[in-house]
């Protein structure tokens, strides 16, 4: 979430992520923001895309 981070060569700028595409729920959602060729989530698994932070759903498991 550091905004100088840069993703797909373009920095995340304020409020907004990186996410790690592993199992997309909706496979032919539009990418927000351009990756080359890359146009839906289902095209980015593997990879690290952008996405507003209000959007991002952090799960954590804590194992006791």
């Amino acid at each position: 979430m550091d905004p100088t981070h840069r993703v797909g060569n373009y920095p995340l700028g304020p409020n907004w992520c990186s996410v790690h595409i592993n199992i997309p729920v909706i496979w032919e959602e539009h990418l927000i923001r351009p990756y080359s060729t890359l146009t839906t989530i289902g095209q980015a698994i593997g990879t690290y895309v952008t996405w507003p932070q209000a959007l991002v759903s952090i799960f954590l498991i804590l194992k006791f």
